[in-house]
């Protein structure tokens, strides 16, 4: 088992009520697009799996249990949706993001089942939220909006969805 520093992981995603998925499935992706089991007692991480991807920005997982990916505007390519392969790290080409800025992360909405983005922009704190087709791969804006003025762009570049019975 390789035992990988948490800061050096770029996302950890855990999949919970998820149809045919474990509860105890902790999945780690790195920059360079590998993606490991972590074990959540132990914090070690084994099992990598290369992906191909370069730049891999963003993992969630949807209801069904597909994980999904995003790389950067420095992945190749630039700013793309994939589906990706538990098992393998085989991914499959979903389609072109399309956004208006860098391109960090993504994250399902538990209860809708939508598939968010966010993309830090501009030379000041704006970052732009969009729900994502998982088909197609295409963007579609919910708005734009000034975050945390004075402060760099990439300073908003994470999502996370929490389920909560009141909302």
């Amino acid at each position: 088992m390789t035992r990988l520093v948490v800061a050096g992981l770029l996302a950890l995603l855990v999949v919970a009520g998820a149809p045919g998925a474990r509860a105890d499935m902790l999945i780690g992706a790195s920059w360079d697009g590998t993606i490991y089991d972590i074990d959540p007692t132990t914090g070690l991480a084994s099992n990598p799996r290369e992906t191909g991807l370069y730049a891999l920005s963003g993992i969630a997982f949807g209801a069904d249990g597909t994980l999904y990916g995003r790389t950067t505007v420095a992945g190749t390519p630039p700013k793309t949706l994939y589906s990706i392969d538990v098992a393998t790290g085989a991914t499959t080409l979903i389609g072109d993001i399309a956004t208006w800025g860098w391109g960090s992360d993504i994250d399902f909405d538990p209860v809708s089942d939508i598939l968010y983005g966010i993309d830090p922009v501009g030379g000041i704190a704006n970052a732009v939220l969009y729900t994502i087709d998982t088909m197609y791969g295409t963007a579609s804006p919910v708005g734009q909006r000034q975050l945390w003025s004075g402060l760099p762009p990439t300073r908003l570049h994470r999502l996370d969805a929490w389920r909560h019975a009141g909302l």
